[in-house]
């Protein structure tokens, strides 16, 4: 079966020109402001914009909290052997 292209009139999914970072329920724009073209493998045509990836920085809120760093202290995760 062939289906429409998207964007097509006959298409079954549309897709928006650009996205952002999807973050508690909606799109947000990226922190940069960049975007890259997300090209489809099929046909090499553009897809859509979708953000550049940046590491997360501690100015930036967080729904979860980070958990804390080992210390070295702690035991072993449970059915680990700790030794040979």
């Amino acid at each position: 079966m062939i289906y429409a292209n998207p964007g097509t009139p006959d298409a079954l999914i549309n897709f928006d020109a650009r996205y952002g970072n999807y973050i508690g329920g909606e799109f947000v724009p990226p922190v940069q402001g960049r975007y890259f073209d997300n090209v489809s493998p099929v046909n090499g045509e553009v897809i859509c914009e979708i953000p550049v990836p940046v590491p997360r920085t501690s100015s930036l809120p967080s729904t979860r909290p980070t958990p804390p760093l080992p210390t070295g202290d702690e035991p072993p995760p449970p059915n680990v052997p700790t030794c040979c």
